[in-house]
């Protein structure tokens, strides 16, 4: 089968069963996997087949297991979609699944749903915190050149902070945690 055609629904409700419903962690994917042995060859193909049909639900729930697995290429099928846009996903757990998997090639995609989103983040700017904590995961040069430029005065105080202290800078940068936090 490759990976334009679609796979039989029976395979998919097999592994739907198998990744249950709750808290979906290592121990879990590789019970799954154990469950269905077809699992591993197919997720990167399945992945694929729901970002294209629209079946967001399924493609969170396959990403998280893919992440635990580590087939190769799936921080391309996260980026594709994380460039998207705003297509009903959970950005932000994409973001995280880059970082977690240390996808070196992420940064750009990272950076670009960061900054889609920053207008709507504040006044907490939870997302783009998520986005520098995961640039600083990946510690790719490329990535630690994105947190340095997200010190930058024309960023929010709280995005400039927690991007320096990823970077380990933040005193260098004479940054003063309690006044770029708003800290009473």
């Amino acid at each position: 089968m490759t990976d334009g055609e679609n796979h039989p629904q029976r395979l998919i409700d097999r592994i739907d069963e198998a990744l249950g419903t709750g808290y979906l962690g290592p121990k879990q994917a590789q019970a799954a996997a154990a469950a269905v042995p077809e699992l591993p060859d197919a997720l990167l193909p399945l992945l694929r087949q729901f970002a294209a049909s629209g079946d967001l639900r399924r493609f969170e729930r396959y990403a998280v297991a893919a992440t635990h697995l580590h087939p190769d290429g799936l921080g391309e099928i996260i980026c594709d979609v994380l460039d998207a846009g705003d297509v009903g996903v959970n950005g932000e757990e994409l973001v995280d699944i880059l970082g977690e998997i240390r996808y070196l090639r992420g940064v750009p995609s990272i950076i670009g749903f960061m900054n889609r989103r920053l207008p709507s983040d504040r006044p907490y700017f939870t997302t783009a915190i998520k986005c520098v904590s995961c640039l600083g995961e990946i510690g790719s040069d490329e990535a630690r050149k994105a947190l340095r430029e997200l010190t930058g005065p024309e960023l929010p105080d709280p995005v400039r902070w927690h991007a320096a202290v990823e970077l380990g800078m933040e005193d260098e940068l004479g940054f003063d945690e309690d006044e770029m936090l708003n800290f009473p």
